[in-house]
């Protein structure tokens, strides 16, 4: 709802002028747009490459990872409290996170693209779609090679919380993120 209300937003359009229906996930959200149950709704990029066999089409300034590069379409979460006990264990995995982003930005990482995905959904992966999601993630580089999520986007994420009443006010920095352990990862990989 948050992208949505984003989106409208950039284009000048009031949130308050679309009604929204809640239909689930970004799958139910699909077969309803399919199904005619709703008129427009985000989809994930699995299915791009094939809205002709469904009988979709992609609206115009739509995509989000170009109408929207300041959104943050995933992020990584953890307690303090888990900073607080296992901080080496954390810093360990975000390095792996990063190596594999890193590797998967480069063409060496087709093969195994398609292969890790056709393992991942038990065989149930059109090729030509790993293809085309590989051939996304070349073209965009959607993943934070390095980690950190600079200080504006965590600001634009917490402006849009607020304008949709999930947050009443920005919260200082050092109680949102702690990029230090992005950091501590990086390093891992430079040793």
């Amino acid at each position: 709802h948050q992208l949505m209300i984003a989106l409208l937003a950039k284009e000048g359009i009031d949130p308050n002028s679309v009604k929204f229906a809640n239909v689930g996930n970004n799958q139910d959200v699909f077969r309803a747009v399919v199904a005619g149950v709703v008129d427009a709704g985000p989809s994930t990029i699995d299915v791009y490459n094939r809205q002709a066999e469904f009988g979709v089409h992609s609206l115009t300034d739509g995509e989000f990872w170009v109408e929207l590069p300041e959104y943050t379409q995933q992020g990584s979460f953890v307690s303090q409290r888990a900073i607080n006990t296992k901080r080496d264990q954390i810093v360990r995995l975000l390095a792996a996170y990063a190596k594999l982003y890193r590797y998967l930005h480069t063409p060496e990482s087709k093969q195994d693209f398609i292969t890790a995905r056709a393992k991942t959904l038990g065989g149930k992966a059109d090729e030509s779609d790993s293809i085309f999601q590989w051939e996304w993630i070349q073209k965009y580089k959607p993943f934070s090679v390095n980690l950190e999520l600079p200080e504006e986007r965590i600001r634009y994420l917490e402006d849009i919380n607020i304008s949709v009443g999930a947050q009443k006010q920005r919260l200082p920095i050092d109680k949102i993120a702690d990029m230090s352990l992005a950091r501590d990862a990086i390093k891992l990989l430079t040793k």
